[in-house]
């Protein structure tokens, strides 16, 4: 009966020391098998990823960071009495030329900076209001623009690639005009144009302006491109700054000079 017992109570002990020992092995095997099972999970779709990430790395990484445009196009002057030009049956003469080029630093794949400096020829008019009999007096004269630009190029969003790139800017800088051209008709002595309304000579203003760029790569180091923007300067810049005399003729102009621009130009990437 003892010896019975014994054996009973060993066998017992057997069992759970054997049932213990099953549990702890199950217990550590688990955490392993739930490693593996998220590691080989969507095994394709990791690969992709991982392999898109690297294009795009390698991709970035050759890009060229500097770049050089040259540029030429027309301009579109519209200050203060541009209207007169039209009464006078003469828009064609507000559309003049402009030479530029540019130098910039691509500081990442999407954000890049520019130095743009313009040399151009430009129109406006006198108010026909306060003039002597009313008359048209237009005149024309030189400009030499600086902006420093943002470029936000839009293939930095995706590969190297792209053969058709949209680039988007935005930039603040100086307008300095000069060699203001005398009227034909001067009734006042030492008047650069008539005795109502002054033309100013040598003005330095501030200018804002913005524009989209679409460039066609010829290569990954040559493209070709077309510019369109628009630039606005602080009312002296055509020499005009609407005064008293202005204001009583009750024509209302508008505070600043604006210039539309479009150009085609080349620039290389290096």
């Amino acid at each position: 009966m003892r010896k019975s017992v014994i054996c009973l109570v060993a066998l017992l002990i057997g069992a759970a020391s054997l049932s213990a020992q099953n549990y702890g092995q199950q217990t550590k095997t688990q955490p392993q098998d739930t490693v593996k099972k998220v590691k080989t999970e969507n095994p394709e779709k990791a690969a992709k990823k991982a392999v898109k990430e690297t294009a795009k790395k390698a991709s970035d990484e050759s890009r060229n960071k500097f770049f050089v445009t040259i540029q030429g196009g027309g301009l579109l002057s519209l200050n203060e009495n541009f209207r007169a030009y039209g009464d006078e049956g003469k828009n064609s003469d507000l559309l003049t030329g402009q030479g530029s080029a540019s130098f910039g630093y691509q500081i990442t794949p999407v954000s890049g900076v520019r130095l743009w400096a313009g040399y151009g020829n430009n129109r406006s008019a006198c108010n026909k209001e306060e003039t002597s009999g009313h008359r048209f007096y237009p005149y024309k004269f030189n400009s030499v623009n600086v902006f420093v630009d943002y470029v936000m190029d839009f293939s930095g969003f995706g590969d190297n690639d792209w053969t058709v790139v949209p680039k988007l800017y935005a930039g603040v800088g100086l307008g300095h005009t000069s060699g203001f051209e005398k009227t034909p008709d001067n009734p006042a002595s030492g008047n650069l144009f008539h005795p109502w309304q002054k033309v100013k000579d040598n003005n330095t203003v501030l200018g804002l302006r913005g524009g989209l760029i679409v460039e066609f790569m010829v290569s990954r180091s040559f493209g070709i491109l077309a510019d369109f923007g628009g630039e606005f300067y602080m009312d002296d810049y055509n020499g005009l700054n609407p005064g008293k005399e202005v204001s009583k003729s009750g024509d209302k102009n508008f505070p600043l000079d604006f210039r539309g621009l479009a150009s085609l130009g080349v620039a290389i990437h290096f």
